[in-house]
């Protein structure tokens, strides 16, 4: 993906400050309740957004 691990880092320590992921250098990373519940919603808001365009592109062409 082109990133750098200082980058990965420093947002591993971002999200684990926010309370959405817990990380232990070297290790598994796993999301927390809360980062799931925000990755649920995220998932769950770009679906909507996925089947509004497709019935819009549907109904234009």
């Amino acid at each position: 993906m082109q990133v750098s691990a200082p980058s990965v880092t420093e947002m591993m320590r971002s999200l684990q400050n926010d309370g959405l992921v817990t990380h232990t250098p070297y290790n598994q990373i796993a999301l927390t309740e809360s980062g799931q519940q925000l990755a649920t919603k995220m998932v769950r808001r770009h679906r909507i957004w996925e089947s509004f365009f497709k019935s819009k592109i549907r109904l234009r062409y």
